[in-house]
């Protein structure tokens, strides 16, 4: 009888162990859960943040060829500029020693006016 007893009791122990037991391991499985579905919502955001990231280096990458492009023509521009000034200046250059043949012939017949005055 009382081994019977002795087999009850450590029979009620033993289900009270494995009832806590199941209880832990439905209170660490719901945890799990939870922290798997934040490292999930987080990953979302991290993806989220990634495409939008993506998106923004590539419209990085289309203004630096915008302003690549940009550039080149302002470079021309310049050459251009410099090419239409180093011809304006010739131009003076030469108008200049027009001017002082027309002066330098403009004395020349004063010169003579007054020779032939005389």
């Amino acid at each position: 009888k009382e081994m019977r007893k002795e087999g009850e009791r450590e029979r009620e122990i033993a289900g009270r162990v494995l009832q806590e037991a199941k209880q832990r391991e439905r209170v660490i499985a719901s945890g799990l859960n939870g922290s798997v579905g934040e490292l999930g919502g987080a990953l979302r955001e991290m993806q989220g943040a990634v495409s939008d990231l993506s998106v923004e280096w590539s419209r990085l990458q289309g203004e630096r060829v915008r302003i690549d492009s940009e550039s080149s023509q302002l470079a021309a521009s310049r050459r251009e500029l410099s090419t239409r000034e180093s011809e304006l200046r010739n131009r003076e250059h030469r108008t200049s020693i027009k001017e002082q043949d027309v002066d330098e012939e403009n004395r020349r017949v004063e010169e003579k006016r007054k020779e032939c005055a005389c």
